[in-house]
């Protein structure tokens, strides 16, 4: 009696070890390709909100603007549908810095002689 109930209370910690373990292999597992999948998106969205919010600001000629040399795709990853849709932004955002694309032009106040009397 004794015995089986030895065996019984160890049995039980090896069944709570294991599930453990497999929830957080599990739970890795999720993490893992979930950050596959959305950081080549996480960097198209920062990409489009550094296009929108901060180019136009402190630009300078030697400047190329937006980086878009760094990219987000793994290397041992298969060809998608992402990694295309990736490589085609990349493309779009390179002809939005650097040479080719058009210089930001300073507000300058222009006055104009007003010819009607009032």
């Amino acid at each position: 009696e004794d015995l089986a109930e030895e065996t019984k209370n160890k049995l039980m910690i090896w069944i709570v070890a294991l599930s453990a373990a497999g929830l957080i292999t599990s739970f890795l597992c999720i993490s893992l390709a979930s950050n596959y999948l959305t950081k080549p998106l996480k960097w198209m969205n920062n990409t489009s909100n550094e296009i929108l919010n901060q180019v136009g600001q402190n630009y300078s000629e030697t400047e190329n603007g937006v980086d878009c040399s760094s990219t987000p795709v793994y290397r041992c990853s298969p060809k998608t549908e992402l990694n295309t849709l990736v490589l085609e932004f990349q493309k779009m955002i390179s002809h939005f810095s650097g040479r080719g694309s058009a210089k930001v032009v300073g507000s300058t106040l222009i006055e104009i002689e007003n010819k009607f009397n009032l």
